[in-house]
Order: C-alpha cells, then structure tokens, then sequence
C-alpha cells in the first residue's frame, strides 16, 4: 500500500470533480462522495485501486490499495504528482475569466 499527502495550490473539491470525470472517461471507476472516494482504473500492467479524501484546507490524502507488483510506490508516487500538476493545469485554464 502506498500513500500520500498532497498540499493543493487550488481548491480540492472541483479539482476531485474534475478529476472524478476524467477517471471514468478513461475506463475507470469512482465511487463514493466527494470529499471520499475510492477509485479504480485500469492499466496495461494491471488495474490500479485506491480512496481520496480531503483531510484539511487543500490537503488531499491519497491512498494506493492495489497495483501491480511491477509498480513501485515510488512509481505510483512520481505518476500521481504529474497527474495532479496536468490537473491543476487544465483546472486553472478553465477557471480563468473570458476575456
């Protein structure tokens, strides 16, 4: 099991929304309301299952309960904080004003 605590530079909960959608167009699984979730995706590896959970401000936990052997925590880790960077990325381009 791997987990991990994440310290947000926006708002956690539609960022986890926007989030939720992109799982489940991507062949996988969200369950649960926001602030806790679990999710699971598939990989070519094999699938991948775990929750996520507000635990303050924009402190989000991630937890990793399954994944393939082959995947280190490290792997899931550097992974993770690429997600979330493209995640930010495409959540504060959206939540900028028209000009």
């Amino acid at each position: 099991m791997c987990n991990y605590n994440f310290e947000l530079p926006v708002e956690p909960i539609p960022l986890m929304e926007m989030v939720r959608q992109m799982v489940i167009n991507n062949g996988g699984t969200v369950t649960g309301e926001i602030p806790n979730v679990t999710v699971t995706f598939p990989t070519p590896m094999g699938q991948v299952a775990g929750s996520c959970r507000i635990v303050s401000g924009n402190t989000v936990n991630l937890t990793v309960t399954k994944k393939p052997e082959v995947f280190t925590c490290a792997m899931v880790r550097e992974r993770l904080v690429a997600l979330i960077i493209e995640a930010v990325r495409v959540y504060s381009l959206q939540a900028q004003p028209a000009t």
